[in-house]
């Protein structure tokens, strides 16, 4: 289980491979309510092994990725991207970066390019990998 944070409210996700539906009806996935704080996704039925068909554990994973996405609510999701974005562009700034990629609300997204006109980039990008295991592009001198 997971929680994520919202604005002020903490989501609680959970996964399962226990099967949460009922043979009334037959492509049950998940739960949740429409903004509640939790759900259940269940990869029970998702699975290729439950229509008697062969394993498929790549197959699984992916359903299992869109039936979270699809509980948790696309909407939900770009919100809490922008929100983490921001958070990071914002921490960025104060330790004297330049942030080159928009910004605006219409253009946002959860891309934040950056420059510093201290250190050299590829240095940057080496530091977050080998101290935080952070993986970060070098493109055109920004990361």
């Amino acid at each position: 289980m997971f929680r994520l944070q919202s604005g002020k409210h903490f989501l609680s996700r959970a996964l399962t491979g226990e099967d949460i539906g009922s043979p009334l009806f037959t492509h049950f996935f998940g739960r949740a309510r429409h903004g509640g704080t939790a759900a259940l996704v269940s990869t029970a039925r998702l699975t290729p092994v439950f229509y008697g068909l062969p394993d498929d554990l790549g197959l699984t994973a992916h359903r299992a990725v869109l039936e979270m996405i699809h509980e948790i609510g696309v909407a939900e999701i770009a919100e809490r991207l922008i929100a983490l974005s921001e958070r990071l562009a914002g921490g960025l700034r104060e330790k004297g970066y330049r942030i080159v990629s928009s910004r605006a609300p219409a253009e946002a997204s959860g891309i934040v390019a950056f420059q510093s006109d201290l250190h050299d980039p590829e240095q940057i990008q080496r530091h977050l990998q080998a101290e935080h295991r952070i993986v970060i592009a070098v493109r055109q001198g920004r990361l």
